[in-house]
C-alpha cells in the first residue's frame, strides 16, 4: 500500500511536470511562429524602409538647402553692394555664381522687399536686423514641402504596414506577444538568447516611427496629421508610441532582465543617427528656437548613452560641424578696402553682419555644458568675436548701438570664461576703459561701460572710470 501511494505521488508529479512541459512547448512553438513571421516581415520590408529613410532625408535636406541658399545669396549680394568681399570662398561655391549684374541687383532688391514685408507682417521690423531669423516662406517651397511630407507618410504607411496583419503591424503588438512568452518561459527565455535578436527586430518599427518625427519643426506644427498618424514635433523620446511599452517589457524579469539594455541599444541604433543627420543638415543655427531643440535633443540622447562614449560624441561633433558651417555661410569673414571703410561703417549690412554673428554666438552658447569648453570657447571668442565682430567695430564708447552689441555678446558668455579675461576680449577692455576718447559721446556711455567692465570682471578698469 505504501509503495502504491508513493507511486501515485510520483505519477502526479510526472503529470504536473508534463503539463508544465506542454505549456512551455506551446509557448516555444508560439515564439517560433512569431520569429518566422517577423523574419518574413523584415525580409520583405526592411529594404523598403531604408529607401524611405533616404527619401525623407532628401525631402528635409532639400527644403533646408533651398532656404539656406536663398538667405546666403541675399546676404552675399548685400555685402557685395557695400563693397565687401569674402576672405575665402564658401565651401559649396555659393559665391561663384555668375549672373547679369542688372538682374542680380533687381532680384536682390525684390528679396529685400519681401523680407521686410514678412517682418512687418509679424510686427518686428527692428534696428538690430540680423538678430531676427528669416522666416520660412513660400520662396523656399515650405507649402510644397509640407504637402510632400504628408504624401510621403501616407505612402510609407501603405507600402510598409497597411498590408501587415494587426498582430505584427506595430511594435506594441509584437511586444504584447513577446511579453506573454517571456512571462511563461522565464528561465527558458533567458537560455534561448531571444534578447540578442530583439534590437534587429524592433529597428524596423522604430525607424518607421521616425518618419512622423520632425524635432526641429521644419514643416509641421504639433497636432498636424500626416497620413494615418499625427506629426511628432517634440524632442522627448518618451513621446514615441513604442517607448513606454518597450521600457515596461525590459523590466518583466527584474533587475537582471536580459532585455535590460534594449531601449538604450534601440535608441543608439535608430534615433542617434537621425539626430546626427538632423543636427548636421537641418538645424538652423541662427534660430534660437531650433537651437534650444538641438540642446534638448542632446540632453535626451545623453540619457541613453551606454557602453563607450563614441556614439554620443559623434552627435557633439555633428553639432559643432553644423555651427561652423552656418557661421561660414550666414556670417562669412569679409574684407573691406581701406577707401570704403567710412561708407562701410554707415552701411546697414555691417550692422546685419554684426548682429547675425552675435545671434549665432547666442545659439551656440545654448549648447554650453554639452559641447566641451575647449571646443565651444574658441568658436565664440575667436571664430566669432575676434574674426567677425571686433574688426568691424568703429568705436563702442562713441556709438550706442555698438555698446548694445557688446553687452549682448558678453551676456552670452559663461562667467567662468571671464576669469582670467580671454585675450580676444582684451581690446574691448581697452576701448571701454580709461583709454576711451574724452568726448561728450564717450561720457554718455560711461555708466554702461562701467557695468560692462564689471561684468567682464575687469574691476580695476571699471573703478578707474569713476575717478
Amino acid at each position: 500500500k505504501s509503495q502504491r501511494d508513493a507511486a501515485q505521488d510520483e505519477i502526479r508529479q510526472i503529470e504536473s511536470q508534463d503539463k508544465k512541459i506542454a505549456r512551455s512547448l506551446r509557448c516555444v512553438r508560439e515564439l517560433e511562429e512569431i520569429a518566422w513571421s517577423l523574419g518574413g516581415l523584415l525580409d520583405e520590408k526592411s529594404t523598403k524602409c531604408k529607401q524611405a529613410s533616404a527619401m525623407l532625408s532628401q525631402i528635409e535636406e532639400g527644403f533646408v538647402k533651398r532656404r539656406s541658399k536663398r538667405r546666403v545669396k541675399d546676404f552675399l549680394e548685400a555685402l557685395k553692394a557695400a563693397g565687401a568681399s569674402l576672405t575665402r570662398p564658401l565651401e559649396d561655391g555659393s559665391n561663384d555664381e555668375k549672373e547679369d549684374s542688372t538682374d542680380a541687383v533687381a532680384e536682390a532688391a525684390a528679396r529685400t522687399a519681401r523680407r521686410l514685408e514678412r517682418k512687418k507682417a509679424r510686427g518686428s521690423v527692428e534696428e538690430k536686423e540680423g538678430w531676427e531669423t528669416s522666416d520660412h516662406s513660400d520662396e523656399d517651397g515650405l507649402e510644397q514641402t509640407a504637402k510632400d511630407r504628408r504624401s510621403f507618410c501616407t505612402a510609407v504607411h501603405r507600402q510598409l504596414l497597411e498590408d501587415v496583419s494587426e498582430e505584427f503591424a506595430s511594435a506594441s503588438a509584437v511586444l504584447k506577444a513577446l511579453k506573454s512568452a517571456k512571462q511563461k518561459l522565464q528561465e527558458e527565455y533567458r537560455q534561448a538568447f531571444v534578447h540578442l535578436s530583439l534590437p534587429e527586430v524592433f529597428t524596423f518599427f522604430v525607424e518607421h516611427s521616425t518618419f512622423w518625427w520632425d524635432p526641429f519643426s521644419l514643416c509641421a506644427k504639433s497636432g498636424v496629421n500626416w497620413g494615418p498618424r499625427k506629426a511628432l514635433t517634440t524632442t522627448q523620446l518618451e513621446a514615441f508610441d513604442w517607448f513606454e511599452e518597450m521600457a515596461s517589457f525590459t523590466e518583466l524579469l527584474g533587475d537582471d532582465d536580459p532585455d535590460g539594455e534594449l531601449v538604450p541599444k534601440i535608441i543608439q541604433k535608430c534615433i542617434f543617427p537621425e539626430v546626427s543627420r538632423r543636427l548636421r543638415s537641418c538645424w538652423d543655427c541662427t534660430s534660437v528656437e531650433q537651437s534650444k531643440r538641438a540642446a534638448a535633443l542632446l540632453d535626451e540622447c545623453l540619457l541613453f548613452e551606454v557602453g563607450e562614449e563614441g556614439a554620443f560624441n559623434d552627435l557633439l561633433l555633428a553639432a559643432l560641424e553644423r555651427l561652423r558651417h552656418c557661421l561660414q555661410h550666414f556670417a562669412p569673414e569679409v574684407f573691406i578696402p581701406a577707401d570704403l571703410v567710412p561708407t562701410w561703417y554707415m552701411s546697414p549690412v555691417r550692422k546685419r553682419l554684426l548682429w547675425r554673428s552675435c545671434k549665432i554666438a547666442h545659439c551656440a552658447a545654448l549648447l554650453e555644458g554639452r559641447i566641451a569648453d575647449e571646443h565651444l570657447a574658441p568658436l565664440l571668442l575667436n571664430e566669432i568675436f575676434a574674426t567677425r565682430i571686433a574688426p568691424h567695430l568703429q568705436g563702442p564708447r562713441l556709438h550706442v548701438e555698438e555698446m548694445d552689441l557688446l553687452e549682448r555678446f558678453v551676456s552670452i558668455l559663461p562667467e567662468r570664461w571671464l576669469a582670467p579675461l580671454p585675450s580676444a576680449l582684451a581690446p574691448v577692455r581697452d576701448v571701454l576703459g580709461p583709454r576711451a576718447p574724452k568726448t561728450a559721446a564717450a561720457q554718455f556711455t560711461k555708466d554702461r561701460a562701467f557695468r560692462l567692465l564689471q561684468q567682464m570682471k575687469c574691476f580695476d578698469e571699471a573703478e578707474a572710470l569713476k575717478l
